[in-house]
């Protein structure tokens, strides 16, 4: 009938606007349209890794490469340091953090960020624990352990602000020696072996 033929035309009408206005982001070098943009990539597909660092991924395919692309041309503009670990199915970026790109993770913090709360969250603390520089002893972990029975190792980080691969390390140390176990679900749990 007249009305879905309508709804139709419409939908087609809406969906090359849409296209036309996505190419023109894409295709932006004004930093006022380019970190909107990025910030919206990043809030969807990107994440905070336990190296205080921003990672990103993306399949390699028409879409993939544009947007890699795009993320590549922003970044470069913006003075923000990344590396590209890609393999044959996915591009994979990696923005610089960690104690030794501090000012790099920091920019990346002010000029992009996210929005998304919980990776916002994250972010943040990764800021605070690259700021302090942090150590953590394996009888923190115990006593913390012996206090409220299992954690995570996101537990262990929000607890003392201390980078992931630094509680990691000292994790595996205390599983070698048979002081705690890991019970190796999803997400892994730490608790005092009895």
């Amino acid at each position: 009938n007249e009305e879905t033929m309508e709804i139709v035309v419409n939908s087609v009408d809406c969906n090359s606007r849409i296209k036309k206005l996505s190419q023109e982001i894409l295709n932006s070098n004004d930093p006022e349209i380019i970190k909107p943009a990025l910030q919206g990539i990043f809030d969807a597909e990107g994440h905070v890794n336990g190296r205080c660092e921003i990672v990103i991924w993306q399949k390699k395919d028409k879409q993939g490469d544009m947007v890699t692309e795009f993320l590549q041309r922003g970044l470069n503009q913006l003075g923000i340091i990344f590396v590209d670990n890609s393999n044959t199915d996915f591009h994979i970026l990696r923005i610089l953090g960690s104690f030794t790109n501090k000012v790099n993770i920091e920019r990346f913090s002010q000029l992009i960020g996210f929005s998304h709360p919980k990776k916002r969250e994250w972010l943040d603390l990764d800021l605070e624990i690259v700021s302090l520089d942090k150590r953590i002893t394996e009888g923190e972990i115990i006593q913390f352990l012996e206090k409220i029975g299992e954690a995570t190792v996101n537990d262990v980080v929000e607890r003392f602000k201390v980078s992931e691969w630094r509680i990691r390390r000292r994790l595996k140390n205390l599983t070698l020696k048979h002081t705690i176990i890991d019970d190796n679900a999803f997400p892994r749990r730490f608790s005092l072996t009895e």
